[in-house]
């Protein structure tokens, strides 16, 4: 046995990696004295080095396997608390006890429906329903005639009004189109091309088609506005006063507990039972 491979083995054992380049297929020792080592692979051509070559180079394919990790934060692991299983079995069976005399009670007592104030409205009103209730009036011929023309003058009149309105306008937009006309003839290119340009657009002295800026309509309105008031405190005062919330609310004398009564019939700890 020549020193090659007793340094062979020696690091090889040492790195216990013999196993996993024997895998790869990358050696192949071929034991002589004064011969070399072939390093070979399985698809490759094998090629040779000297002994002091092949050593390195099988230390260096040896550690390659090796891999470190990182080091992850860890901490100590919580200590379990001790619960007692009787005591435990106890209190659920104590709960569930609670449970099965309210539904006792509320199966005797039945439902307790949740109040609507807009169907049942105020008992007071109720009791003088018939004392507020108006009767119906009786109209007589008479009456009933004068509504029926007094209705039908109403509607003449409005129909006056709207034939007098539209009147109006025909004959405001007449009197338009014959200025319109006579500035035509007048001077096509400089009145009546300022007369026919939008209202709030302005036209250039020496050219009609150029337009020079943007005159502002002269309407100023005051109204109820879409908008939420500004948030800004020297501009906006808000009036002194507090909003109080009126919601009604209704809430059971006694809730169950559903995830609980779920939890019991899957343990079959206890059975609940109740009369419909």
């Amino acid at each position: 046995m020549c020193w090659v491979d007793t340094f062979l083995s020696t690091t090889l054992r040492s790195q216990k990696c013999f196993g996993h380049i024997y895998q790869l297929g990358w050696l192949n020792l071929l034991r002589e004295d004064n011969a070399t080592i072939s390093v070979a692979s399985s698809s490759a051509e094998g090629r040779f080095f000297t002994p002091s070559k092949s050593a390195e180079l099988i230390l260096v394919e040896s550690l390659r396997c090796l891999h470190v990790g990182n080091i992850l934060c860890a901490e100590p692991l919580k200590k379990k608390k001790r619960v007692d299983p009787q005591q435990e079995q106890n209190r659920i069976r104590r709960k569930a006890k609670r449970i099965e005399r309210e539904i006792k009670r509320l199966s005797r007592q039945g439902k307790k429906l949740k109040p609507v104030e807009e169907i049942e409205g105020d008992r007071q009103l109720m009791k003088e329903e018939q004392d507020r209730r108006r009767p119906p009036t009786i109209l007589s011929e008479d009456e009933i005639d004068s509504q029926v023309l007094l209705m039908k003058e109403w509607a003449r009149y409005q129909a006056c009004v709207a034939r007098e309105e539209e009147r109006k306008l025909r004959s405001v937009q007449a009197a338009q189109q014959r200025a319109l006309r006579s500035l035509a003839a007048i001077s096509p290119y400089h009145l009546y091309a300022a007369a026919i340009q939008p209202v709030g657009v302005s036209t250039s002295a020496g050219e009609v088609t150029d337009v020079t800026e943007v005159a502002p309509l002269c309407l100023s309105t005051s109204g109820p506005f879409a908008t939420a008031p500004p948030r800004d405190p020297k501009s906006y005062e808000a009036p002194d006063g507090e909003k109080i919330d009126r919601t009604p609310t209704f809430e059971y004398e006694f809730e169950l507990d559903r995830k609980f009564m779920a939890e019991a019939k899957r343990n079959k700890f206890v059975k609940i039972f109740g009369k419909n």
